[in-house]
């Protein structure tokens, strides 16, 4: 009696997941953003511009078609993450349990392999985010599987601004930002990340605060399997950027690319 007790608990679990999907599916659908079509993209200066601050040219969702963008809204020139209500936390935990392609935002046109990446991000109190870039396999659930992350969050609101490893401008879990030069929660931070043959720099409002140089005392001691990857290579591998929808509100504008 008590197995059968807890299968009709499971079903039922399974079922009101399921409704929930559905219903998440459905409010998306309601307020989806139209991709545009491919168009041709500003050079300037050897910069690839990859968002002009008026469509979503280019842009994806992770694991998904790109004839429409679920999450991301275009609003004063900048690409914003937001999706107010109790689903605001389901596309990622969905891709989580049921796989497939979440609401991260993917730049599809061109994969990068040695580059320096301009951007400009702002996260409300207690917001949470990032930069997936060297992206190479979108059949694994979340892009940090692949590829590495910028850190994009408030340090001083959320829990993972108390250990450096995982606070604002650091290679999230992997190595740690030399400083706090964050700007408080709602201001506009300017950020830069460097890849090359040589290692990993990232940058944050003008110091650089990750400096990872290849065959380093630093770098040899990382067990990690994208490195590896890379030390077995020689090179950095070439593969996508990715905008991180983690289920808080964020905001990134001024995107572009210098590919050496």
């Amino acid at each position: 009696m008590a197995l059968k007790i807890v299968a009709i608990a499971v079903s039922v679990l399974v079922l009101a997941l399921l409704g929930i999907n559905f219903a998440y599916d459905s409010a998306r659908h309601n307020t989806q953003t139209e991709a545009v079509a491919d168009t041709l993209v500003t050079l300037n200066d050897d910069w690839l511009y990859l968002f002009d601050g008026e469509t979503l040219s280019g842009w994806r969702n992770y694991g998904r078609s790109p004839e429409t963008v679920y999450k991301w809204r275009i609003e004063d020139g900048a690409l914003v993450a937001s999706q107010p209500g109790f689903f605001n936390w389901w596309g990622l935990a969905r891709s989580q349990v049921f796989g497939g392609g979440n609401d991260d935002l993917v730049y599809a046109r061109q994969a990068f392999s040695e580059f320096e990446l301009s951007f400009e991000w702002k996260v409300p109190a207690k917001g949470n985010s990032g930069v997936f870039y060297l992206v190479t396999d979108e059949s694994q659930k979340t892009a940090s599987r692949s590829g590495f992350e910028y850190q994009v969050l408030d340090n001083k609101g959320h829990g993972d601004g108390d250990e450096s490893i995982t606070s604002a401008g650091a290679i999230y879990n992997l190595v740690a930002p030399s400083g706090s030069v964050a700007n408080a929660a709602g201001e506009w931070n300017e950020a830069r990340i460097r890849v090359t043959d040589e290692g990993i720099e990232h940058w944050l409002n003008g110091e650089k605060i990750v400096d990872l140089k290849r065959g380093s005392p630093e770098w040899n001691e990382l067990d990690d399997p994208r490195i590896n990857a890379w030390d077995r290579a020689g090179s950095p591998p070439e593969g996508y950027l990715v905008l991180q929808d983690h289920g808080d509100e964020v905001a990134f504008r001024k995107i572009r690319i210098k590919p050496f």
